[in-house]
């Protein structure tokens, strides 16, 4: 039919087609004269498996860019205009396509950052590599500002040169983490101003935290510095340790414990602290101890003073040949 059509119309024709019997395509060129026709016949089977390979890569592309449930954007290179947005890009900045694709990149960002932004750019332009990370502020159309990650390449897009970048709202997460530091860091300002001393250590009595307060509680002990990896028993005096073995096996099991400790400062007065040992439990197993520490010498001086006082009442009243008594506020006896 092609044959008959070429010589008819007296014009050349081309035409590629499919020989299923052979599995082949070929690409064939009609070329007719006053004296007939001439036909030229083409192999050209590894040229449409490109093609086709090529079809398929770009709709698979398609598929990822716009399917994506992360927002993606395509930019002019040199124009920073939008050539292409994705679904989730629509959804999350609330732009029709229509409206990205009049606006740069420089629309979704505070007016405080398009001076950073073209910065950066510049950087892009004129660095080595090609992909690029960071953390930035993105303005919605609703005024609202988000923070994303951004992961960007430079691509080719429609013959020009152009960069792909995906932007992933971590708003939430950078809230949580900001929440998360501010809470520790109130906890560590009150860890490290209580009047007591707190000390952490795991199953084998290995420091693993303490206050500046366990400091100056270890050098009643023993004058060595504290420091998180070395044993409790580097700070306690060689004559107690049978005596702290003893509460550290009764904390292993689960028990709390408290007991006052003496210390000899050295200089002829004696300091004493209240301790507190209870064991940190998680899932239902002993994974450490927590200790802490409270000095009572002010309120253990007031009490061997009352006590003092007691005495020597008790002594006079006993050695005494005088008719004495002893009345409450109601004058009772």
């Amino acid at each position: 039919y092609t044959s008959l059509k070429a010589i008819k119309e007296q014009r050349y024709i081309h035409k590629e087609e499919y020989y299923q019997p052979f599995h082949i395509w070929l690409e064939s060129h009609f070329y007719p004269s006053p004296d007939g026709l001439s036909i030229f016949f083409k192999d050209v089977t590894e040229r449409k498996k490109a093609e086709k390979t090529i079809i398929e890569s770009e709709e698979k592309y398609r598929n990822l860019f716009f399917k994506s449930p992360l927002p993606k954007w395509i930019y002019d290179y040199e124009t920073l205009r939008f050539l292409d947005v994705n679904d989730a890009a629509i959804l999350q900045y609330g732009y029709s396509r229509e409206e990205f694709l009049h606006m740069t990149i420089k629309d979704i960002r505070p007016k405080e950052d398009i001076g950073p932004l073209l910065d950066d750019i510049k950087k892009i332009q004129a660095g080595p590599t090609d992909s690029q990370q960071g953390h930035w502020r993105h303005l919605k159309k609703d005024g609202q500002v988000i923070t994303v990650e951004t992961n960007s390449h430079t691509i080719a897009f429609n013959n020009r040169k152009a960069r792909m970048v995906i932007a992933n709202d971590v708003t939430e997460r950078i809230t949580a983490e900001q929440k998360t530091i501010q809470s520790e860091t109130n906890l560590k300002t009150i860890f490290e101003n209580t009047s007591e001393g707190f000390l952490l250590i795991d199953r084998d009595c290995v420091v693993m935290a303490f206050n500046s307060k366990v400091v100056n509680y270890a050098l009643f002990s023993k004058k060595k510095e504290i420091k998180i990896g070395q044993s409790i028993y580097d700070f306690i005096e060689e004559s107690r340790r049978s005596f702290f073995q003893g509460i550290v096996s009764k904390a292993l099991k689960g028990e709390s414990i408290r007991f006052d400790r003496s210390y000899d400062m050295g200089d002829g007065n004696t300091s004493w602290i209240d301790f507190s040992i209870k064991p940190v439990i998680e899932a239902g197993e002993v994974k450490g101890m927590c200790i802490t520490g409270r000095d009572i010498t002010e309120k253990k001086l007031i009490e061997q003073e009352r006590e003092f006082d007691r005495s020597n009442l008790k002594a006079l009243i006993n050695n005494t040949n005088d008719l004495l008594w002893s009345v409450d506020r109601d004058f009772k006896l």
